[in-house]
């Protein structure tokens, strides 16, 4: 094992240069050091591959973060308190993560937590988008003058509304929000 080498080969070369300076002259107590050096260095090199695992893991979870993140920025939902609170929520993992303040599966746990909490606001906002093309086909087929759609937020909550109005006054305004 390369790593076994690794740790082992500063304390076999001092052994060996005490063996060419005469120092040891029982075998029985060099074999047992020798032993000992390998033995400590399989630990040290365990340790080390276990420390890479985890740092690689780290690494994988951060570019998740980053693309999950990206995702968000990209997405064509407008409730942006939604996303806001997404893009908070994937920045706090990030700076714990850093901090090693939580570990990579509970990191994986509430990141998947995340995404399909981004998913849903995305089918959410594909419904409603549907939902105000049907309307405004609809008003247009009854003969109803519609003024373009236009999306407005209040209090953290968004929608469309839709006004229409027909040549003999009547009026109809739709409020169409996230649920359709």
């Amino acid at each position: 094992d390369p790593g076994i080498v690794h740790f082992a080969l500063p304390a076999l070369r001092r052994i060996k240069d005490q063996i060419d300076s005469g120092q040891w002259s029982d075998s029985g107590s060099l074999d047992r050091t020798i032993r000992q050096i390998v033995s400590e260095a399989k630990d040290k090199a365990d340790v080390w591959k276990q420390e890479q695992k985890e740092a690689c893991k780290k690494e994988n979870m951060t570019d998740r973060l980053t693309e999950a993140e990206e995702q968000i920025k990209k997405s064509t939902s407008t409730d942006n308190t939604v996303n806001n609170e997404m893009l908070e929520r994937i920045r706090s993992l990030k700076r714990k993560m850093e901090r090693d303040e939580i570990t990579v599966e509970d990191v994986t746990s509430q990141l998947q937590t995340i995404e399909t909490q981004a998913d849903e606001a995305l089918i959410s906002e594909d419904i409603r988008k549907e939902t105000v093309r049907s309307i405004y086909r609809q008003l247009k087929r009854q003969e109803f003058s519609v003024a373009p759609p236009e999306l407005i937020e209040r209090d953290g909550n968004s929608f469309v509304r839709i006004v229409a109005r027909k040549p003999s006054g009547k009026t109809a305004v739709c409020q169409i929000g996230l649920d359709g």
